[in-house]
């Protein structure tokens, strides 16, 4: 069954949603910049066992914040996305807000990989490809293209076959998978890390209960 068309109201609750958490995370960035919070050295690795600091100044230290910053804001929006999922077949009302969701949660994460790429990295793909503050970037560039491929196609198919269905829950998945593992694994602060394991925890909470219920 394919999600009845969000309202007005509800597509403009969702955006200014994003709107509001990407500006949150700004000015967050900009407030919090100097407090020492973030590292500014990547994390350790057996190759490199002392990494040399990658931020340098007030301008390194703010664009750092705002790529970490953003990346929270997009999890806070995952949590509705992540479960309405497993619920959208069941009731319109699951369908519909799972999609806005959805969309809105990547609205933020593009603006989250604007801010690593263009801002923290410069645009440098040498820096990206080997500093250990990434450990996946190319397969977390095919999930972005993948995710908004699959928006697209939520809000213009009429009808959902069985290979988008497919497609839906494998980058799902995915998406679930980069996230907990990049926070609650790899997560260089407790916040992080509390995210990503309460983003799990909800997430497979949510999953059970539903087929709990079809089996009851």
């Amino acid at each position: 069954m394919k999600p009845a068309t969000p309202s007005s109201r509800s597509r403009l609750i969702a955006l200014g949603s994003a709107i509001l958490l990407i500006a949150a995370a700004f000015i967050a960035a900009r407030m919090t910049a100097d407090k020492g919070f973030f590292s500014f050295s990547p994390p350790a690795t057996t190759e490199m066992p002392n990494p040399e600091a990658d931020v340098h100044g007030p301008a390194g230290a703010l664009q750092l914040y705002r790529t970490f910053y953003t990346a929270w804001a997009t999890m806070i929006l995952l949590f509705p996305a992540l479960v309405y999922f497993w619920y959208r077949k069941r009731s319109e009302t699951a369908g519909r807000r799972w999609l806005l969701y959805w969309t809105a949660s990547y609205i933020v994460f593009l603006v989250h990989l604007w801010c690593a790429m263009s801002g923290f990295f410069g645009g440098d793909f040498e820096k990206m490809t080997h500093t250990s503050r990434v450990s996946a970037f190319w397969p977390d560039l095919i999930v972005a293209a993948w995710w908004g491929i699959d928006i697209i196609v939520a809000w213009t198919q009429k009808t959902d076959r069985r290979w988008i269905e497919i497609q839906r829950v494998i980058v799902h998945l995915a998406v679930f998978i980069l996230f907990v593992a990049g926070s609650a694994y790899e997560g260089e602060v407790m916040v992080s890390k509390v995210l990503g394991y309460t983003l799990a925890a909800t997430v497979l909470g949510a999953l059970v209960r539903r087929y709990l219920r079809k089996e009851v």
